[in-house]
């Protein structure tokens, strides 16, 4: 199995109040009008928006070729007056940029990248890489542009952006997916959409998720082919030194191609029967409105006690 070495823990430099946010599109083109109200809504709260040309190019289903959408990037990187990177929307095509990135250049700026999705790719290669943290969460072009955004998850993502910590507490009902007792445990965070991180398994831009919590979600796929990537989660040998195992939302496919499909419990219960951490479905994290925003790399503590809760362990900032 070939992960990258375990890189330090590196603190982001901050977000100021009012600063300055460059908008950049790493995987497919967003909707103008949703681009527009995602620009609109973050001058709302004060920011000064730069918006890159990726955000309005278009190459077949990508933002651009790929060494327009990845020098964008490291300019932004580069440039000091930038305080924080915003991918504009998913789809695809973060992960075809790996390999022309400047990760030295990365880790010197230490500056703040928020998306997810298909930018599950560059986070975790930059993690893995660099040890600099970065969020999975909302996105301009898919989330802040939607006019019924919930208010506690809005609340939590920009207490993480602003503040570089949070506390929150599930109000949805949490599900128990194993035996084990253990119901208090604690450790960085590695989230993003299931399929993207199994491809990045064998690269040498896979985190090694030893004594990680895995939070995992996706959208869109048949359940034969969730299987499938759970079995090579399973078959790679890098769920075995998690901390935990969650699970968010896992939007249903539209069709599915067999007529008998199994249960979610007959499913994870013949992948994950020999999994003896702490296992939980029921995380709003995913495709969906209400979307947690997790900080990559950061140490938190979940409490599925009395109360289910998570918390910041440090601080994402320096």
């Amino acid at each position: 199995m070939i992960f990258s070495q375990a890189t330090p823990f590196t603190p982001l430099r901050p977000v100021p109040k009012n600063g300055r946010i460059a908008l950049t599109s790493l995987a497919s083109t967003p909707e103008p009008e949703k681009l527009k109200q995602g620009i609109a809504y973050l001058e709302h709260r004060g920011y000064k928006v730069i918006i890159g040309e990726t955000c309005y190019a278009k190459t077949d289903y990508l933002a651009g070729d790929d060494a327009m959408r990845a020098n964008e990037f490291l300019d932004f990187i580069d440039d000091d007056s930038i305080d924080a990177i915003f991918c504009t929307r998913g789809g695809f095509g973060s992960m075809k940029i790996l390999r022309m990135l400047d990760f030295e250049l990365i880790k010197e700026k230490k500056k703040l990248l928020v998306g997810f999705s298909d930018i599950t790719s560059l986070l975790l290669a930059i993690y893995a890489k660099t040890g600099v943290p970065g969020i999975s969460g909302m996105m301009p072009a898919y989330n802040f542009s939607s006019k019924t955004l919930p208010q506690k998850e809005e609340q939590q993502f920009w207490s993480l952006v602003e503040t570089g910590t949070f506390e929150y507490e599930f109000s949805q009902k949490l599900t128990k997916l194993n035996d084990v007792e253990e119901t208090t445990f604690s450790g960085p965070m590695i989230a993003g959409t299931l399929s993207l991180v199994t491809k990045l398994l064998g690269t040498p831009y896979a985190p090694d998720l030893s004594g990680h919590i895995l939070l995992l979600e996706d959208i869109g796929e048949r359940v034969h082919k969730i299987e499938g990537y759970f079995e090579h989660l399973s078959l790679s040998g890098a769920l075995n030194e998690t901390t935990a195992l969650l699970l968010g939302d896992f939007t249903p496919a539209e069709t599915e191609e067999y007529s008998d499909v199994p249960s979610n419990e007959d499913l994870l219960n013949r992948v994950f029967k020999s999994y003896r951490k702490p296992f939980y479905s029921g995380i709003n994290y995913g495709h969906i409105p209400s979307l947690l925003s997790i900080p990559i790399g950061l140490p938190l503590e979940f409490s599925f006690s009395e109360q289910n809760k998570v918390r910041t362990l440090k601080n994402l900032f320096q």
